[in-house]
Protein backbone atom coordinates (compact mmCIF):
# COMPACT_ATOMS: atom_id res chain seq x y z
CA UNK A 1 0.00 0.00 0.00
CA UNK A 2 2.83 2.39 0.80
CA UNK A 3 4.49 1.73 -2.55
CA UNK A 4 1.25 2.27 -4.47
CA UNK A 5 0.61 5.58 -2.70
CA UNK A 6 3.99 6.84 -3.95
CA UNK A 7 2.58 6.74 -7.49
CA UNK A 8 -0.44 8.90 -6.62
CA UNK A 9 -0.88 12.59 -7.42
CA UNK A 10 -1.83 14.68 -4.40
CA UNK A 11 -3.09 18.25 -4.81
CA UNK A 12 -3.97 20.09 -1.57
CA UNK A 13 -5.78 23.38 -1.08
CA UNK A 14 -5.44 25.18 2.27
CA UNK A 15 -3.02 24.08 4.99
CA UNK A 16 -0.01 22.56 3.26
CA UNK A 17 -1.25 24.09 -0.01
CA UNK A 18 0.54 22.83 -3.15
CA UNK A 19 -2.04 23.74 -5.79
CA UNK A 20 -0.30 26.84 -7.17
CA UNK A 21 1.23 25.05 -10.15
CA UNK A 22 -2.04 23.41 -11.18
CA UNK A 23 -4.03 26.64 -10.87
CA UNK A 24 -1.40 28.48 -12.91
CA UNK A 25 -1.26 25.72 -15.54
CA UNK A 26 -4.99 26.06 -16.16
CA UNK A 27 -4.46 29.71 -17.12
CA UNK A 28 -1.76 28.86 -19.66
CA UNK A 29 -3.56 28.91 -23.02
CA UNK A 30 -0.62 27.30 -24.80
CA UNK A 31 -0.75 24.27 -22.49
CA UNK A 32 -4.30 23.18 -23.35
CA UNK A 33 -3.96 19.68 -24.74
CA UNK A 34 -6.74 18.62 -27.06
CA UNK A 35 -6.01 16.53 -30.11
CA UNK A 36 -8.46 17.43 -32.91
CA UNK A 37 -10.15 14.41 -34.45
CA UNK A 38 -10.39 15.92 -37.93
CA UNK A 39 -14.19 15.84 -37.68
CA UNK A 40 -15.04 19.55 -37.59
CA UNK A 41 -18.51 19.18 -36.10
CA UNK A 42 -17.07 17.47 -33.04
CA UNK A 43 -13.87 19.52 -32.77
CA UNK A 44 -15.68 22.88 -32.96
CA UNK A 45 -17.66 22.00 -29.82
CA UNK A 46 -15.18 19.88 -27.86
CA UNK A 47 -11.72 20.87 -29.08
CA UNK A 48 -10.84 17.25 -29.76
CA UNK A 49 -9.78 14.38 -27.51
CA UNK A 50 -7.55 14.88 -24.48
CA UNK A 51 -4.39 12.78 -24.01
CA UNK A 52 -4.74 10.56 -20.98
CA UNK A 53 -8.31 9.61 -21.86
CA UNK A 54 -10.23 6.50 -22.92
CA UNK A 55 -12.23 7.02 -26.10
CA UNK A 56 -14.81 4.33 -26.94
CA UNK A 57 -16.34 3.78 -30.37
CA UNK A 58 -19.41 1.54 -30.36
CA UNK A 59 -21.15 0.43 -33.54
CA UNK A 60 -23.37 -2.39 -34.69
CA UNK A 61 -21.84 -5.41 -36.41
CA UNK A 62 -20.58 -4.46 -39.87
CA UNK A 63 -21.58 -0.86 -39.26
CA UNK A 64 -18.21 0.79 -39.85
CA UNK A 65 -16.43 0.83 -36.47
CA UNK A 66 -13.12 -0.17 -38.00
CA UNK A 67 -13.53 2.27 -40.89
CA UNK A 68 -14.19 5.14 -38.50
CA UNK A 69 -11.27 4.16 -36.25
CA UNK A 70 -8.98 3.92 -39.28
CA UNK A 71 -10.04 7.41 -40.40
CA UNK A 72 -9.17 8.78 -36.96
CA UNK A 73 -5.79 7.04 -37.15
CA UNK A 74 -5.17 8.53 -40.60
CA UNK A 75 -6.12 12.00 -39.37
CA UNK A 76 -4.00 11.84 -36.22
CA UNK A 77 -0.91 10.35 -37.85
CA UNK A 78 -1.16 13.06 -40.50
CA UNK A 79 -1.05 15.65 -37.70
CA UNK A 80 2.26 14.27 -36.44
CA UNK A 81 1.01 11.78 -33.85
CA UNK A 82 2.37 8.25 -33.46
CA UNK A 83 -0.67 6.01 -33.79
CA UNK A 84 -0.64 2.26 -33.18
CA UNK A 85 -3.60 0.21 -34.40
CA UNK A 86 -4.15 -3.28 -32.98
CA UNK A 87 -6.49 -5.21 -35.32
CA UNK A 88 -7.65 -8.37 -33.56
CA UNK A 89 -9.93 -9.43 -36.40
CA UNK A 90 -8.47 -8.24 -39.70
CA UNK A 91 -5.15 -9.26 -41.24
CA UNK A 92 -2.34 -6.84 -42.04
CA UNK A 93 -3.24 -7.16 -45.75
CA UNK A 94 -6.85 -6.18 -45.07
CA UNK A 95 -5.82 -3.25 -42.90
CA UNK A 96 -3.27 -1.99 -45.44
CA UNK A 97 -5.75 -2.40 -48.30
CA UNK A 98 -8.28 -0.27 -46.42
CA UNK A 99 -5.65 2.35 -45.74
CA UNK A 100 -4.52 2.54 -49.36
CA UNK A 101 -8.11 2.53 -50.63
CA UNK A 102 -8.73 5.57 -48.45
CA UNK A 103 -5.54 7.33 -49.54
CA UNK A 104 -5.95 6.62 -53.25
CA UNK A 105 -9.76 6.78 -53.36
CA UNK A 106 -9.96 3.28 -54.79
CA UNK A 107 -12.32 0.35 -54.23
CA UNK A 108 -10.79 -1.74 -51.44
CA UNK A 109 -12.08 -4.94 -53.07
CA UNK A 110 -10.08 -4.21 -56.21
CA UNK A 111 -6.94 -3.96 -54.11
CA UNK A 112 -7.61 -7.14 -52.14
CA UNK A 113 -8.61 -9.14 -55.25
CA UNK A 114 -5.68 -7.76 -57.32
CA UNK A 115 -8.08 -6.26 -59.87
CA UNK A 116 -6.52 -2.81 -60.27
CA UNK A 117 -6.04 -1.49 -63.78
CA UNK A 118 -2.68 -0.09 -64.87
CA UNK A 119 -3.82 3.48 -64.23
CA UNK A 120 -5.22 2.50 -60.84
CA UNK A 121 -1.93 0.84 -59.91
CA UNK A 122 -0.10 4.08 -60.69
CA UNK A 123 -2.61 6.00 -58.57
CA UNK A 124 -2.14 3.47 -55.78
CA UNK A 125 1.65 3.86 -55.80
CA UNK A 126 1.49 7.68 -55.89
CA UNK A 127 -0.95 7.70 -52.99
CA UNK A 128 1.26 5.36 -50.96
CA UNK A 129 4.33 7.54 -51.50
CA UNK A 130 2.40 10.70 -50.61
CA UNK A 131 0.89 9.04 -47.53
CA UNK A 132 4.32 8.05 -46.20
CA UNK A 133 5.99 11.38 -47.00
CA UNK A 134 3.29 13.43 -45.27
CA UNK A 135 3.80 11.50 -42.04
CA UNK A 136 7.56 11.83 -42.31
CA UNK A 137 7.23 15.58 -42.82
CA UNK A 138 5.04 15.87 -39.72
CA UNK A 139 7.18 13.37 -37.76
CA UNK A 140 4.14 11.15 -37.33
CA UNK A 141 3.54 7.47 -37.98
CA UNK A 142 0.78 4.90 -38.33
CA UNK A 143 1.69 1.41 -37.12
CA UNK A 144 -0.23 -1.86 -37.33
CA UNK A 145 0.54 -4.30 -34.54
CA UNK A 146 -1.07 -7.61 -35.46
CA UNK A 147 -0.81 -10.26 -32.70
CA UNK A 148 -0.21 -13.77 -34.02
CA UNK A 149 -2.07 -15.31 -31.07
CA UNK A 150 -4.70 -14.29 -28.55
CA UNK A 151 -3.45 -11.65 -26.12
CA UNK A 152 -4.81 -10.03 -22.98
CA UNK A 153 -5.15 -6.27 -22.73
CA UNK A 154 -2.15 -6.20 -20.40
CA UNK A 155 0.00 -8.07 -22.94
CA UNK A 156 -1.07 -5.82 -25.81
CA UNK A 157 -0.35 -2.60 -23.95
CA UNK A 158 3.00 -3.96 -22.76
CA UNK A 159 3.96 -4.67 -26.39
CA UNK A 160 2.73 -1.36 -27.79
CA UNK A 161 4.55 0.54 -25.01
CA UNK A 162 7.88 -0.17 -26.74
CA UNK A 163 6.60 1.65 -29.86
CA UNK A 164 6.07 4.88 -27.86
CA UNK A 165 2.64 5.67 -29.34
CA UNK A 166 0.55 8.71 -28.45
CA UNK A 167 -2.64 6.93 -29.60
CA UNK A 168 -3.50 3.22 -29.32
CA UNK A 169 -6.51 1.82 -31.20
CA UNK A 170 -7.77 -1.64 -30.16
CA UNK A 171 -10.20 -3.28 -32.57
CA UNK A 172 -12.10 -4.66 -30.70
CA UNK A 173 -12.62 -5.37 -26.98
CA UNK A 174 -14.63 -8.61 -27.22
CA UNK A 175 -11.80 -10.33 -29.12
CA UNK A 176 -9.29 -9.92 -26.29
CA UNK A 177 -8.02 -13.00 -24.53
CA UNK A 178 -9.75 -13.86 -21.26
CA UNK A 179 -12.95 -11.84 -21.64
CA UNK A 180 -15.39 -14.68 -22.31
CA UNK A 181 -17.39 -16.78 -19.84
CA UNK A 182 -20.41 -16.23 -17.63
CA UNK A 183 -18.87 -13.14 -16.04
CA UNK A 184 -17.98 -11.55 -19.38
CA UNK A 185 -19.65 -8.27 -18.42
CA UNK A 186 -17.38 -8.00 -15.38
CA UNK A 187 -14.23 -8.82 -17.34
CA UNK A 188 -15.02 -6.33 -20.10
CA UNK A 189 -15.68 -3.64 -17.53
CA UNK A 190 -12.32 -4.43 -15.92
CA UNK A 191 -10.60 -4.13 -19.32
CA UNK A 192 -12.13 -0.69 -19.89
CA UNK A 193 -11.07 0.40 -16.41
CA UNK A 194 -7.51 -0.88 -17.03
CA UNK A 195 -7.35 1.05 -20.32
CA UNK A 196 -8.56 4.24 -18.65
CA UNK A 197 -5.94 4.02 -15.90
CA UNK A 198 -3.20 3.12 -18.42
CA UNK A 199 -4.14 6.05 -20.66
CA UNK A 200 -3.97 8.49 -17.79
CA UNK A 201 -0.74 7.06 -16.39
CA UNK A 202 1.05 7.12 -19.75
CA UNK A 203 -0.65 10.27 -21.12
CA UNK A 204 -1.90 8.53 -24.25
CA UNK A 205 -5.28 8.23 -25.92
CA UNK A 206 -6.68 4.70 -26.03
CA UNK A 207 -9.44 4.12 -28.56
CA UNK A 208 -11.43 1.01 -27.68
CA UNK A 209 -13.89 -0.43 -30.18
CA UNK A 210 -16.96 -2.36 -29.04
CA UNK A 211 -20.31 -3.59 -30.36
CA UNK A 212 -23.69 -2.04 -29.69
CA UNK A 213 -27.18 -3.53 -29.83
CA UNK A 214 -29.88 -2.48 -32.29
CA UNK A 215 -31.04 -0.03 -29.62
CA UNK A 216 -27.58 1.58 -29.51
CA UNK A 217 -26.53 0.20 -26.12
CA UNK A 218 -23.03 -1.21 -25.68
CA UNK A 219 -23.22 -5.00 -25.64
CA UNK A 220 -22.24 -7.20 -22.70
CA UNK A 221 -20.99 -4.47 -20.35
CA UNK A 222 -22.37 -0.96 -19.85
CA UNK A 223 -19.36 -0.38 -17.57
CA UNK A 224 -17.33 0.15 -20.76
CA UNK A 225 -19.26 3.38 -21.36
CA UNK A 226 -19.06 4.38 -17.70
CA UNK A 227 -15.26 4.18 -17.73
CA UNK A 228 -14.94 6.12 -21.00
CA UNK A 229 -14.08 9.82 -21.10
CA UNK A 230 -15.54 10.03 -24.61
CA UNK A 231 -17.97 7.64 -26.24
CA UNK A 232 -19.28 7.65 -29.81
CA UNK A 233 -22.01 5.11 -30.52
CA UNK A 234 -24.05 4.59 -33.66
CA UNK A 235 -26.42 2.01 -35.12
CA UNK A 236 -26.31 1.07 -38.78
CA UNK A 237 -29.28 -0.35 -40.63
CA UNK A 238 -29.72 -1.83 -44.06
CA UNK A 239 -30.90 1.59 -45.28
CA UNK A 240 -27.95 3.54 -43.87
CA UNK A 241 -25.44 1.01 -45.19
CA UNK A 242 -26.94 1.21 -48.68
CA UNK A 243 -26.82 5.00 -48.48
CA UNK A 244 -23.18 4.94 -47.38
Amino acid sequence: RSNRSDDATIVRFGTGNNADAVVKRLLDKSAAEYLPTGFDEFDSKNGGISPGNLFTIGGSSGGGKSTLAAQLAINWSGMGEHVCMVPLEMTEDEMTARLMANAAELDVRKILFRKLSTDEEKKYKRAYKKFVERRKDKDGSLTFFKPKSDMTIEEILACTYTMNPSVIVIDYISLLKGVDGDDQWQKLGAVARYCKVYAETHNVIIVLLCQVSEEGKIRYAQAIKEHSNYCWTFVSTKETREAG
